[in-house]
């Protein structure tokens, strides 16, 4: 993972992923938290890389785009190369407002790929939604499938009970099914579209694309927090 440990920030994305892959049964020594003593140590990610793909072994790297696009920027700048294994996967959440702006996301799929010798189908974008305890994961074709137990709609950013038409852009909303503790509905602040389609991948349901934050919302999320405290700290 590009971030710190658990124990060494309070971030949701990393406290939340940590807690489902550990409830995957992984140990933790199967995982590794590349920003260490302050800094991301981007060359200590590649060495580990190449030491899994030299032993066939898949490589799942997540992170906020910010943190892939160092990794991508001294790869290109150093002229090193490296490759992962087919069955790896390139993972990000969240954080695209630190890249938007500076590379379009098509490039930086492009530029991404290019660095880790892997296909487009390799590299999956996650919607992280830690107020009810979910995530949309990208499929092969790149659209983010609602998990059975949410329901998603976009409404009306004049009239919140209102929802617009299917395919059309509104404020998103959520609603979960297995959370009882509390009123499991909410409003992230993020500008969406959301439909119901038959996927190339195979999958029915909803699927939510996500057009960036609302005008008036600003900056916020687990990624920006967490670009926020790497810089805090160097």
């Amino acid at each position: 993972m590009l971030t710190p440990s658990p124990e060494n920030t309070e971030v949701g994305m990393v406290q939340g992923m940590d807690s489902a892959l550990r409830n995957m049964n992984y140990s933790g020594e199967e995982i590794e938290y590349m920003v260490q003593e302050d800094e991301l140590k981007i060359q200590g990610t590649l060495n580990r890389v190449e030491e899994k793909s030299e032993n066939g072994e898949a490589v799942h790297i997540y992170g906020p785009p910010f943190a892939f696009m160092d990794i991508i920027e001294y790869i290109e700048n150093n002229g090193v190369s490296t490759k992962v294994t087919d069955d790896s996967r390139l993972l990000t959440t969240g954080g695209w407002k630190g890249v938007e702006g500076k590379v379009p996301r098509e490039e930086f799929i492009e530029r991404l790929c290019n660095a880790f010798s892997s296909e487009p189908e390799q590299y999956r974008d996650t919607y992280g939604l830690t107020d009810v305890m979910a995530g949309m994961v990208e499929c092969e074709e790149h659209n983010k499938h609602v998990p059975p137990w949410i329901h998603a709609s976009a409404k009306n950013p004049d009239d919140l009970n209102r929802a617009v038409e299917e395919g059309k852009e509104g404020l998103m909303s959520f609603k979960s099914s297995i959370i009882g503790s509390y009123p499991a509905f909410t409003l992230p602040g993020d500008m969406t579209v959301v439909y119901e389609d038959e996927c190339d991948c195979g999958r029915n349901g909803q699927i939510v694309e996500h057009r960036g934050r609302a005008s008036a919302q600003g900056q916020r999320g687990c990624a920006i927090k967490l670009d926020e405290f790497m810089e805090s700290i160097t």
